[in-house]
């Protein structure tokens, strides 16, 4: 019977992990299993003294607002011994607990009198405190009540614990996508007629939400002439300059918007094995198309050239989610950022203010880190760890 009595409280308690209305609920069901005419929950911070916050079921509404705004301190059952369910009457004596101005003030007025309760210490976050009270004419509660009671307290300090670690996860989820909104790189495949063979879920993201640039069918259109005539004079340099074996020239090219300007990186696909290696995310689609022969890459940027754009976004923001992601330390995914986005290695040295030589001790270090052997491998690594945040 305590078993299965437990077992409706637990749903309860654990319901309330991402309910908060089921704490509550908990208590309405606790009054009514231990035939209690009040049931309470108190959180307060560990080492403070203000208002507690309580979650209560039953009792008298004007005692409860006494005891929240100036009797807690005063209350003798309280900083029970962790872990340990205590009865009122193995605290203080009957005669005493009757004589003192708590009772007369906040208890007696809420037609209680015996009380059961059990602390709970969640560090660094606070405390637990889970009470119950019954009126004089309802005697005190008994062993197998306070049984019931500690094991309930048990499951409400993993619940309270869990609750606060899903609280915080939350939060730290919440910046890291707004970094990686930051960090994105849209991706697309072109043959050689310039069609679009593949678009990444973040490229057609990003093509739908700005004004200037869209998916007509296979191609690219853009809304301004000038642009498209610029995209296609990069695309067709771009597969000009394409070698084996080499990775090929960068055409750089910026799109205003009157919201956010748009950057496109044009670089050729070096060969097949490129082709696929490159693909940042939905590798599967992009096995079938031996015809990729450059690859388009989409960033949102903030500076006034789309390489100082890269590089500001790469030495604040971004470098820090990469840095996790591969296991480099903050300069080395600083530089990998930035040779990712086209630039020579002596360009981005001089971005972060290093010398050549120490650009170099960094870039084989990163090599060795990523298992890689060439720029290309670096960029198409990079690529595929930032679309897989």
């Amino acid at each position: 019977m305590a078993q299965q009595a437990l077992s409706v409280l637990l749903e309860y308690v654990y319901d309330g992990v991402l309910d908060d209305a089921r704490w509550p609920q908990l208590l309405s069901q606790l009054q009514t299993t231990l035939s209690a005419d009040t049931a309470c929950l108190m959180v307060d911070a560990l080492g403070e003294t203000p208002q507690p916050q309580l979650l209560y079921a039953g009792g008298c509404n004007a005692s409860i607002d006494r005891y929240r705004q100036s009797l807690y301190a005063q209350d003798p059952f309280a900083d029970l011994p962790d872990g340990t369910v205590v009865r009122i009457e193995e605290v203080v004596a009957d005669a005493d607990w009757r004589g003192s101005a708590f009772y007369r003030e906040c208890v007696a007025p809420a037609g209680l009198h015996y009380f059961a309760g059990v602390d709970r210490r969640c560090e660094p976050y606070g405390r637990l405190r889970l009470r119950v009270g019954r009126s004089p004419s309802g005697g005190g509660f008994s062993s197998a009540q306070c049984q019931l009671l500690q094991e309930l307290a048990g499951h409400l300090h993993r619940a309270f614990l869990l609750k606060l670690k899903l609280g915080l996860d939350q939060q730290q989820l919440q910046e890291h996508q707004r970094t990686l909104r930051r960090l994105s790189l849209g991706t697309l495949a072109l043959n050689r007629q310039g069609e679009v063979m593949y678009a990444s879920d973040i490229a057609r993201d990003m093509l739908r939400a700005h004004a200037q640039l869209t998916l007509r069918g296979p191609r690219l259109h853009f809304r301004q002439r000038n642009a498209q005539g610029a995209f296609d004079q990069a695309l067709a340099t771009c597969l000009a300059t394409r070698a084996p074996n080499t990775p090929g020239t960068v055409e750089f090219l910026r799109l205003e918007d009157s919201t956010e300007p748009l950057g496109l990186a044009l670089r050729p696909a070096v060969d097949a094995a490129d082709a696929i290696d490159s693909c940042a995310a939905g590798t599967a689609s992009a096995l079938s198309m031996p015809g990729v022969r450059c690859w388009v890459q989409l960033s949102r940027l903030r500076g006034a050239h789309p390489a100082e754009a890269n590089a500001d976004a790469a030495t604040t923001d971004e470098a820090p989610a990469l840095a996790n992601a591969l296991g480099l330390t903050p300069t080395e995914a600083r530089l990998s950022l930035l040779l990712s986005r086209g630039l020579t290695l002596g360009r981005a040295t001089e971005q972060l203010g290093m010398k050549l030589n120490t650009g170099r001790a960094h870039l084989r270090s990163i090599f060795v880190k990523l298992a890689v052997s060439s720029q290309s491998q670096l960029v198409s690594a990079v690529n595929r760890a930032t679309a897989a945040l």
